[in-house]
C-alpha cells in the first residue's frame, strides 16, 4: 500500500491517468462512495459508520510532508460493537474486494502469532516476527480484540504510537512497526465481563 502512494503521482508517467481517476472519483460525494460499496461489495446495511472507519484507515497515508517535515500519517481504529453488527464481515468483504489486507483473530492467535516469539535455532536465540509486525507500511484487523491482555496491548500501544517495536528479552531486536490498525470487539463492563452497547451511557466509555 505505502508503495502504491509513492507511485501515485499526477506529474509522472501516469500523471495523466491519474488525473482523470481523481476527477472521476471527484464526481460522488462520500455518502455515494459509501453507498455504492455497500450496494455492491459488502452488502452489509445500516453500518456506513463502519465502512467509515474502514475507508480512513485503508486511505491513511504512512507519512505526509508538512512544514518541512514528514509527519506519521497512519491511523490506527477502534470499532465497538455488540455481536452481529457486522463489524469484522464489512472488513473482510471490502479487504477481499480490493485484495489487501490481513485478519488475526484474538480468539484463536496468541501474542506470539501477533506480535513476536522467541525461538532457539542451533543454539541461538532469535526473535520471530507475528502477523502485526510483518503488516509493517500495510493493513490488518485483530478482531475480538477485547480477548487480548491489557499488558499486550500496552506493548503493542507503544510501538504504535512510534512505528517502532523494541523486543528486549533473552534475545533482541528492532522492527518498523508503521501498521494501519483496526481494532475489532464487543464491549466488556468494568469487571471485564461481557456487555452489550446499551449497557454504556457513552459510546467512548466501552474503550
Amino acid at each position: 500500500m505505502d508503495d502504491d502512494w509513492k507511485r501515485f503521482s499526477l506529474t509522472g508517467p501516469h500523471g495523466p491517468e491519474n488525473s482523470g481517476l481523481i476527477k472521476e472519483v471527484s464526481k460522488f460525494t462520500t455518502d455515494e462512495i459509501i453507498s455504492e460499496i455497500t450496494n455492491h461489495v459488502t452488502r452489509i446495511y445500516e453500518s456506513d459508520e463502519i465502512l467509515y472507519a474502514i475507508l480512513l484507515t485503508y486511505l491513511s497515508p504512512i507519512r505526509f510532508p508538512f512544514n518541512e517535515s514528514l509527519l506519521r500519517g497512519w491511523v490506527t481504529s477502534a470499532i465497538v460493537g455488540d455481536s452481529g453488527t457486522g463489524k469484522t464481515e464489512t472488513y473482510v468483504r471490502f479487504s477481499d474486494w480490493i485484495n489487501e489486507g490481513d485478519l488475526f483473530s484474538a480468539l484463536t492467535g496468541t501474542r506470539t502469532g501477533l506480535l513476536y516469539a522467541i525461538k532457539q535455532r542451533g543454539g541461538e536465540w532469535m526473535v520471530s516476527t507475528g502477523r502485526w509486525v510483518k503488516s509493517n507500511d500495510r493493513i490488518i484487523t485483530i478482531d475480538e480484540t477485547q480477548e487480548i491482555a491489557k499488558q499486550q496491548i500496552k506493548e503493542m500501544g507503544n510501538a504504535i504510537d512510534k512505528g517502532h517495536l523494541q523486543v528486549e528479552r533473552v534475545a533482541s531486536g528492532g522492527y518498523q512497526s508503521r501498521v494501519r490498525t483496526i481494532f475489532v470487539m464487543n464491549p466488556k463492563d468494568r469487571n471485564n465481563q461481557a456487555a452489550t452497547m446499551s449497557d454504556f451511557a457513552n459510546g467512548c466509555e466501552t474503550l
